[in-house]
């Protein structure tokens, strides 16, 4: 009888916790990853057609418009690659630290894109 109890019991555990893990990602927004719009081909009608929500699709929409922002600017770095990189934390450092607001597609087309990291110093690529 005992096994049968803790056996429910676990049961109802991993239930209750599968169900919480089901409602969070349900109702939350997923992240984009700058790295599903270059396996894409940097498609403009990517979001579009990976998200069904309109608001989905529109923060998708931001990041695409950050992607590209930063894929500009680091043209003019020796390590695009890498710049590109950088420009992925410095987006996110500066929807997380400078926007006291959501991000909107101005903001992600104008957010300091730093090119490079060199003797402890970053370089904007607009001063290259």
């Amino acid at each position: 009888m005992r096994n049968h109890i803790l056996r429910k019991n676990v049961t109802r555990k991993h239930v209750t916790l599968f169900t919480l893990v089901l409602l969070s990602v349900t109702g939350c927004a997923r992240s984009v990853s700058w790295s599903e719009f270059s396996q894409h081909n940097d498609d403009a009608n990517y979001c579009q057609s990976a998200y069904q929500e309109t608001q989905d699709a529109e923060q998708c929409s931001i990041e695409y418009i950050a992607y590209q922002h930063a894929k500009s600017e680091c043209q003019k770095a020796e390590n695009p690659d890498y710049c590109v990189l950088l420009a992925r934390h410095g987006w996110d450092n500066y929807k997380d630290i400078i926007l006291n607001d959501k991000p909107t597609k101005e903001h992600a087309g104008i957010y300091p894109v730093f090119c490079s990291y060199k003797n402890d110093q970053l370089t904007l690529c607009s001063d290259l």
